[in-house]
Parts: structure tokens; C-alpha cells; sequence
């Protein structure tokens, strides 16, 4: 069933000049991991209408594509699947090392969280580590089995781990559970990748799957799931980057998200929505750029094979001449009863 007034958003996105090409990092901030767009939510300008079913306990499903104007993302130019990580960073790049005269100079260690739209540093204490500024709630602990437990001081618990080993050396951890009271839980899925690219091993990967509910009794019986699909990976990549040593990549780009539920653990998981996305070349760097999000409904219903355009979405280009003040977006709404426009972002000078 689609919702009762849907709302068409127009969004048109006007240059002063090019953007600037490089690649970003395959790790956004907050629910960040995908490129370095931004240390908070406030900074994104726009995000694409998705709705998922609720999540016992209130827990928060992380599946977000926002528009931040930073480089190719998981969406294409501009667009990114923001993603929570923890990261330690021991080099002394952009730092002060610790050491003396004569001494070799040895890295400060430094860890940083990407949680709940927020970038943090952490600082070490007598249990564990603790957020330097603005979360003093927030308590980190290594167990010591590879993986990291952060407590938020409101009843949800994260696991962050090196995906079965997949991260391995890489000195970064994903998010892959949140839990909370009365049984919630939601569990995260990716694809991790070392690809040769012009000869070197590089990294990549992707949030592929969100799922939620469990059952009460069954293992890895969950009632409702959200499943992202990527289109082929291409060589060159559409962007790249480090992260410390490691080069990251940018090798295709997202495609649909599709929302399942199921009734029973023993029938399968029905698809009730799905939303597509379309793109075209940027018309100055001929990167992917996001073009319209169309609906399709539930499996076995005429919806399910009648896409609806949700949202449609339009770039200013330098080369052609169509260059404004403005590095904000205006987004246009409308529904049964009203129509509106509103800017966000930088606004309009």
C-alpha cells in the first residue's frame, strides 16, 4: 500500500562553478562512514524520502542517503549512505608525535566513533574510553575479541567488530548490532572487498542488508529487513581515497533498497516496497549523478510493477551557464492540499 498523499520533491542543485572532481572517502561521517562529508546530520542538505517499518524499542534503522555535495558517494555524485564505524588512527600524519630529542618520534594514538549522526573523539579512562566532548554518557569498551561495545547511556548497546576478519589489519570497525530492552535488536550486513586497482590491494565496501525485529525464540529469525543493491563494480573506480595506508574505493554505485517482512520464520520474507534509483552523467564531470527515486509496491500487487516517481532531481552546470549564487537546494513539495518551496543548505545570497 502506497501512503495516502505522496509527496513528488523536486530538488534543483545550482553551481557557482564545478565542483572539484577527487574522490572522497569510501566511509562518510556518521551514521558517517563513506566519505568525509560533513562531522554531522545538520550538515546534509537533503535525504531521500524512505520509510521503513518501525523497529522494536525505538531503535534507530540506519539507512540514510544524503546529499552533501562531497565528491562520488554510495549514490552517486554528491549523494552518500552514511554508515557508524570506530577507527584508530596511530600514524603521525597532520599530528604531534610524542618524543624527545634524539628520539624517534613514536604516533599519538587516536580513536574516533562515527555514531547517531555525530563524529567523536575518544579519550582513554581507567575502564575503557569515554567521548572527549559533548556525550560524557557514552562508555567504549574492548572485550578483547577483536570488536567494540559502546553503551549510549539510554539503554542501547553497539557492537562494532572487523567482520569476521574481513577488516582485518585495516585498524577500522563497522557497526554490525544494536540492541536494547525487551529484546530489541537489529543487525547489519556488508560486502568487504580487497580489489586490485593499477596494481595495488585496495578496500571497499558496502552496507548490504539492515535487519530488525527478531523473532523471540528463533535465531536469525527477523520480521523486517532492508536490502541494498549496487550496480556492477567499475574499473577505474568512481572514486578513491585512503585511509591511512589503505587505499579506499569507490567501485559501483546503488541501485534500489527494497523493504521486506515475513509473518512466520518458516515463510519467506515478502517484499513490501522497494525504491529504485535512477541516474545520469553530471553534465561538467560526467560523474553518476542521481536523477529520479521511483516506488514500487508490495510482491503480488498491480504497485508492484507500476513505478511512481517520488523524487526528481536537477543540477546546475557551470559549462552551460546555468551558475548561481547559491550552493543550497530548492526543494519543492507537492501534495493533495498544498505546494511549498523551501531552501536548504547554504540558502541563496
Amino acid at each position: 500500500m502506497f501512503p495516502r498523499h505522496l509527496v513528488f520533491l523536486i530538488i534543483f542543485v545550482f553551481l557557482w562553478a564545478p565542483d572539484r572532481a577527487e574522490a572522497q572517502l569510501a566511509l562518510p561521517p556518521a551514521v558517517p562512514l563513506s566519505g568525509a562529508a560533513g562531522a554531522n546530520a545538520s550538515g546534509y542538505s537533503a535525504a531521500l524520502p524512505l520509510e521503513f517499518p518501525t523497529a522494536r524499542g525505538g531503535l534507530p534503522v540506519p539507512v540514510r542517503v544524503v546529499y552533501s555535495d562531497q565528491g562520488v558517494g554510495a549514490a552517486g555524485r554528491g549523494w552518500d549512505l552514511p554508515l557508524s564505524y570506530i577507527r584508530r588512527d596511530a600514524s603521525i600524519a597532520r599530528r604531534r608525535p610524542i618524543g624527545a630529542a634524539n628520539v624517534v618520534p613514536q604516533a599519538r594514538e587516536q580513536v574516533t566513533i562515527a555514531l547517531d549522526s555525530r563524529v567523536m573523539a575518544l579519550a582513554r579512562t581507567v575502564s575503557g574510553w569515554s567521548a572527549k566532548n559533548d556525550a560524557p554518557e557514552l562508555q567504549v569498551r574492548e572485550p578483547g575479541d577483536g570488536s567494540w561495545i559502546v553503551y549510549n547511556g539510554q539503554g542501547l548497546t553497539y557492537r562494532f567488530g572487523d567482520l569476521s576478519g574481513a577488516l582485518a589489519g585495516t585498524d577500522l570497525w563497522l557497526l554490525q548490532d544494536v540492541t536494547g530492552p525487551d529484546g530489541a535488536k537489529l543487525h547489519l550486513d556488508y560486502d568487504v572487498t580487497r580489489p586490485t586497482v593499477a596494481g595495488a590491494t585496495t578496500l571497499a565496501f558496502d552496507l548490504t542488508r539492515v535487519s530488525y525485529n527478531p523473532h523471540t525464540s528463533t535465531a536469525g529469525c527477523y520480521k523486517n529487513s532492508v536490502s541494498l543493491a549496487y550496480d556492477a563494480p567499475r574499473d577505474p573506480p568512481l572514486a578513491i581515497t585512503s585511509l591511512g595506508s589503505w587505499p579506499i574505493v569507490r567501485r559501483h554505485k546503488l541501485t534500489s533498497i527494497d523493504v521486506y517482512a515475513r509473518e512466520l520464520c518458516e515463510s519467506g520474507p515478502v517484499r513490501i516496497r522497494r525504491y529504485q534509483l535512477d541516474y545520469q552523467g553530471d553534465a561538467d564531470t560526467q560523474q553518476p549523478r542521481l536523477r529520479t527515486v521511483s516506488l514500487l509496491g508490495q510482491d503480488g500487487s498491480p504497485e508492484a510493477s507500476t513505478p511512481i516517481f517520488i523524487a526528481r532531481y536537477a543540477y546546475g552546470s557551470a559549462l552551460q551557464g546555468t551558475k548561481t549564487k547559491s550552493r543550497g537546494l530548492l526543494i519543492t513539495g507537492t501534495s493533495r492540499h498544498e505546494q511549498r518551496s523551501r531552501w536548504v543548505g547554504a540558502g541563496r545570497d
